[in-house]
Order: C-alpha cells, then structure tokens, then sequence
C-alpha cells in the first residue's frame, strides 16, 4: 500500500515538468509566425535578368540553385529563396525595406526512401516591386526531424533578412 504515494508523487513531478512556460508563446517554426510580421532586407538584394528568384545558405546569396552545391546552393542542405511575382525582365535590385508576411502554407514531401522535403512559404506584401514569396526548405527524416526552425533560418540567412513582430 505504500507504493501508491510514491507513483502519485512521481505522477505529479512528471506533470509539473511537462507544463509550458512561456515558450510555448514564442515560435520556433517559421509556419508558427503570425501572419502580419515583418520580414526586414537588411542589405541589397540583386536579381539577374531572366531570374524568378535568389537563393540563401549560410548566409550567403547565391543566384542559382545546384544540384550539390556546384554553381549555387545545396539542395540537401538548408536553404531559403526569396521569389518575385514574375521574371525579372533587366537586372533588379531589392534595397532593404521592410515586408508583411501574409499567408502561410507548408508541407512535407516525399523525395526518396526515408528522405523527405519540408517547405515553408510565406505570402509577402509591401515594397515596390514586391517579391512574392519567400521560401525556406530542408530535408531529412518526416519520421524523425522537423521543419526548419527560426534559429537553423537565422544562419541560412545570414544579416540578410530579421524577423520583426508587427507589434513593435
């Protein structure tokens, strides 16, 4: 009979250690952003004639996306793009200024055996012109992994880009 009080007390610390502080409020993912943040270009962006979008991976720009790595970014490793509305028709510079992130949408896709690509997009707003998306992917393990989080975003991106609440 005395094995009751000490499952109860096990029970109780095992369910005061799960309960969420305030992290819980802070997101971790880019698809848990409320939708009205900002999203700042902290340096000049360029986009080559003929180009739909840029490229970034360890923080740095690249205007191509390779195959592995060769002339551009590393498919299999994390990386994000910055993507217009259409084509640029000459060579475009985006200078930094500040966008609203409107709509989310994510998923994760099969690729192969047990590798799987997660994308985040988020529908952007504001700037002339406006880019229309920008686009973080990683891939792994569905089983096993999670998406891109905000801190793997922050080296894929470099000084590039920060996030800013709407609120501020």
């Amino acid at each position: 009979m005395r094995i009751w009080p000490l499952c109860l007390s096990v029970v109780l610390l095992l369910a005061g250690c799960a309960v969420p502080g305030n992290r819980a409020a802070t997101p971790r993912f880019l698809h848990q952003v409320p939708g009205g943040t900002l999203l700042s270009l902290e340096r000049p962006v360029q986009f080559t004639a003929g180009s739909l979008r840029v490229y970034f991976q360890d923080g740095k720009l690249y205007q191509n996306a390779g195959i592995l790595g060769f002339l551009g970014v590393n498919r299999y490793r994390a990386y994000c793009a910055l993507e217009l509305r259409q084509k640029a028709a000459a060579a475009l510079e985006l200078t930094p200024r500040q966008f609203r992130m409107d709509k989310v949408e994510w998923d994760v896709t099969y690729v192969m055996m047990d590798t799987s690509e997660f994308r985040t997009q988020w529908r952007l707003s504001g700037g002339d012109p406006a880019p229309y998306a920008f686009v973080c992917y990683k891939t792994g393990n569905a089983a096993y992994e999670s998406p891109l989080s905000l801190e793997e975003i922050d080296l894929v991106v470099g000084d590039y880009f920060r996030l800013q609440s709407h609120a501020n």
